[in-house]
């Protein structure tokens, strides 16, 4: 069994010629010390969710309420400096958890 990758996602922002913010993600591997990549982003929900600091960032999945964002690590093996977009690099899922009643939530810190 291997043991799991430790990696940090980060939302960054540059000023444009526009003087406008552009927004990045940043995925780096914290044991190899590598970026894995630095992509321009334009989703408000992926832009949200990292700016609020409510989710959960494991296993290459970003966890919040009842949806999970996965991180397609396999595609950024075959990048390797080619271009990637975003919808391709990020898989969206709603609805993770079979709520039986629209009542209950799921809790802040889920899936762990």
């Amino acid at each position: 069994m291997t043991t799991p990758k430790k990696r940090l996602i980060l939302l960054t922002g540059i000023k444009n010629a526009k003087d406008k913010r552009e927004k990045f993600v940043t995925i780096y591997d914290i044991e190899s010390e590598d970026i894995l990549i630095n992509l321009k982003i334009k989703s408000r929900e992926i832009i949200g969710r990292l700016k609020s600091n409510l989710y959960n960032f494991v296993g290459g999945h970003i966890y919040y309420n009842n949806k999970v964002i996965k991180v397609r690590y396999d595609l950024l093996k075959d990048f390797k400096g080619g271009e990637i977009k975003e919808n391709q690099l990020f898989d969206h899922y709603s609805e993770v958890v079979n709520l039986k009643s629209k009542n209950n939530k799921v809790m802040s810190g889920m899936p762990l």
